[in-house]
């Protein structure tokens, strides 16, 4: 091995037989131990600590069953009883990243290119402000790529730290000028960025790897060899493990790590295409509109908090059919999404003032501005404990929109989730109706996303309804006839909150529903009934369903049939 330089391989570790014959080289712990974490891809990342163990140990001069990898607490892999090179694995996909060097502390990410439900979320979340403003620049077409490549940048970078994501994306500072990427910053306490190399494997001008993908090598100038290969090449015996002959090119060393000019964030933006500019055009810090025209200039604006791990980018598309006169506008909570430099709040009372207190800030001050607010699972109990608030001080929501949870004064459909181990939490996340975006699915993501996660269903599960009056306020509530996170009688327990009327639908579908053209149909007609007279369509009048005629399985005794007919004939509806 070249000891100035750092050798990075893309392994193909698609090949259960190989995997099979790898498992021999692993430990019977590590074996374990990833199988009991790991229930996607497994035999693939089986099969990617197996490449690490034979390329480390061809660098370290030992046999691969002699070799003794640790992992520190962040996870990083290091040779303990050798002093051998530097090691870093990556994988994604069917492919394993191995980077090995002697110069110093190394990094390799790789990153699968996969659709991205809320691209300009990720982009805010994982971006500094600099970054982001340059990130705007592309259309749409490379926004994409580019938002992945950045990804393999700052991770590649974090790796080589030992810090993983706990050190934050955003914390670490890229650019690119034309010739590769550039370090600009690293996290504090880190040292400085110009000591490093930055290498970028799928720059467009020359695709070295199939995939983005990074390695970062705290020690500069240091050359680059690449290799690609597969997990049954690197079981053959006596075919050069140590530099494998196919698909092998070299990059010179990296150049002088001079900052670039800098952006200013409007710089260019004639170049963004119009839909990036509707995701972004914040009008205020902790809240994104959807709709370019002022506050004022709709009748009635619709605020919206999202579920548990939700962002409000999730309810976007409901753009496309609110009526003409209702603004979209979301409102995250701290630590989610564009608010993700900000700690999480753990207690229901600060979290519900905060977001009154964004509310408020968006409300055209001493006006009669119209308002509703809308919110599904957790954020159904925030919407209502908002809108208990702002009762309080005289500006109570037009409308409460909540769907996806039981009342707020009746107990869970399931059991509590939050406390158990990482492997049950999960498959329990699938069972309950999993997440929209697809998030479990992705173990990169899922690594940020699972604490995020975990803490909103704390404060979901353990939610008390404080004492009070019901509300003044008409309340609108949506279900998914399949939904396990809700039951006949919690839904009904929606009536117990308010003086004015209830509205109850079920429809089609599990917890996520809102991308059912009956949902968008019956939440339109709602909210229409807000509108002046001229704006308005005809709606139909309120109506109640019959539950046990809508949810397939629901119980149809006395009690249950008690209650709807009290519903039904009770002034409230």
């Amino acid at each position: 091995m070249d000891p100035t330089g750092v050798h990075v391989w893309l392994v193909d570790v698609d090949d259960e037989r190989s995997v099979r014959r790898s498992t021999a080289l692993l430990p019977p712990a590590e074996t374990a131990r990833l199988s009991a974490v790991i229930t996607r891809d497994r035999h693939r990342r089986l099969g990617a600590q197996a490449a690490l163990r034979i390329l480390a140990a061809e660098a370290a001069g030992v046999r691969p069953a002699e070799l003794l990898v640790r992992r520190e607490p962040n996870g990083k892999p290091f040779l303990a009883h050798v002093r051998g090179p530097h090691i870093s694995l990556s994988h994604s996909g069917r492919y394993a990243g191995v980077a090995v060097t002697r110069t110093g502390p190394v990094g390799v990410d790789i990153e699968e290119q996969r659709p991205v439900g809320h691209l300009d979320g990720l982009a805010r979340t994982m971006m500094s402000d600099a970054e982001y403003a340059w990130w705007l620049t592309h259309d749409e077409a490379t926004a994409s790529e580019s938002l992945f490549r950045h990804w393999t940048y700052k991770e590649a970078v974090l790796k080589a730290l030992g810090l993983g994501l706990g050190g934050g994306l955003s914390s670490v500072v890229c650019a690119e000028d034309g010739g590769g990427p550039v370090l600009r910053a690293l996290p504090a306490g880190a040292g400085r960025a110009t000591g490093w190399t930055l290498h970028d494997l799928f720059r467009p001008e020359q695709r070295a790897a199939p995939l983005p993908c990074a390695v970062a090598v705290g020690a500069p100038d240091v050359p680059l060899q690449f290799h690609r290969t597969s997990l049954a090449e690197l079981l053959e015996p006596g075919n050069g493990r140590a530099h494998p002959a196919r698909d092998t090119c070299r990059s010179p060393a990296s150049r002088s790590l001079a900052p670039p000019v800098a952006r200013s964030p409007g710089h260019d933006r004639s170049r963004s295409f119009r839909s990036r500019k509707e995701r972004v055009a914040m009008s205020h810090p902790m809240s994104a509109s959807y709709d370019e025209a002022s506050p004022g200039a709709a009748p009635v604006t619709l605020f919206v908090v999202p579920h548990a791990g939700g962002s409000g980018a999730y309810y976007r598309p409901w753009s496309r059919w609110l009526p003409a006169g209702v603004r979209l506008e979301t409102l995250d909570l701290p630590g989610h999404s564009i608010r993700i430099r900000e700690p999480l709040i753990a207690e229901w009372g600060p979290l519900a003032d905060d977001l009154t207190a964004q509310l408020r800030a968006r409300l055209s001050a001493g006006s009669d501005q119209i308002y509703v607010l809308a919110g599904h699972s957790l954020g159904a109990l925030l919407a209502y404990e908002m809108a208990r608030r702002m009762t309080a001080v005289g500006a109570p929501p037009a409308l409460l929109l909540v769907s996806g949870r039981n009342g707020p004064a009746v107990g869970l459909s399931h059991r509590p989730i939050h406390g158990l181990a990482d492997a049950r939490f999960l498959d329990a996340v699938e069972r309950l109706g999993g997440t929209p975006d697809g998030a479990l699915r992705d173990p990169e993501m899922l690594r940020m996303y699972l604490p995020l996660l975990r803490a909103d269903l704390r404060l979901a599960e353990t939610y008390t309804r404080p004492p009070g009056p019901p509300l003044d306020v008409p309340i609108a509530a949506f279900a998914g006839r399949w939904d396990q996170m809700t039951d006949d009688q919690g839904l009904i327990a929606w009536n117990r909150e308010t003086t004015a009327s209830l509205d109850l639908r079920v429809l089609d579908g599990s917890h996520f529903f809102h991308d059912s053209p009956a949902f968008a149909t019956e939440a339109r007609a709602r909210l229409e009934r807000l509108l002046p007279v001229d704006q308005s369509v005809a709606s139909p009048a309120p109506r109640t369903v019959a539950l046990a005629e809508t949810r397939e399985n629901a119980p149809t005794g006395t009690a249950l049939q008690e209650a709807l007919d009290h519903l039904q004939n009770s002034s409230h509806v």
